[in-house]
């Protein structure tokens, strides 16, 4: 069994990815395309060039999926740990109820999630599951990730583009 328990980076932008012009997302030249540019100075200095997006916000529509060139992540429990008033026993909770396949959503900044994590490791080991990351877990499954698709858990999705 594995479950996704990652840390997932969230962008310091404050415009959503899903509200760009389908020019600069396309566009590897353009100053606003964020994820080609990163995609290539990733690929330049670590010779890796799959990679994953989790977009800012959760956010995608059909335009971004369409000009994206890598596959996208969400997820499928939430843990709301962003907001300041979400406590590590809710953070702890919400997460127990995760599945083989899930991808739980965390925030590596804050407090409460950091102390839910040292609870929650523990608790799916003892529960026979693995810690993987993204690519991991769908690897672990034999499950092909394709550009342009939207994954929410580590289920097959045929190509959409």
């Amino acid at each position: 069994a594995g479950v996704l328990v990652q840390l997932l980076l969230e962008s310091k932008k404050r415009k959503k990815l899903s509200l760009k012009k389908a020019a600069e997302i396309r566009d590897t030249q353009s100053t606003e395309n964020e994820v080609e540019k990163a995609r290539a100075t990733l690929s330049e200095l670590t010779g890796i060039t799959n990679f994953t997006l989790r977009p800012p916000n959760l956010g995608q529509n059909a335009l971004v999926l369409e000009n994206v060139n890598v596959p996208m992540i969400g997820c499928n429990i939430i843990s709301n740990d962003w907001e300041s008033t979400v406590t590590k026993e809710h953070i702890i909770e919400v997460s127990k109820t995760a599945k083989d396949g899930d991808i739980v959503l965390f925030h590596e900044t804050m407090q409460n999630t950091a102390e839910a994590v040292e609870e929650l490791v523990p608790y799916f080991v003892e529960n026979g599951y693995q810690i993987v990351s993204v690519v991991e877990l769908f690897a672990a499954k034999d499950i092909p990730l394709f550009r342009g698709n939207y994954y929410n858990k580590a289920e097959y999705m045929d190509p959409k583009y």
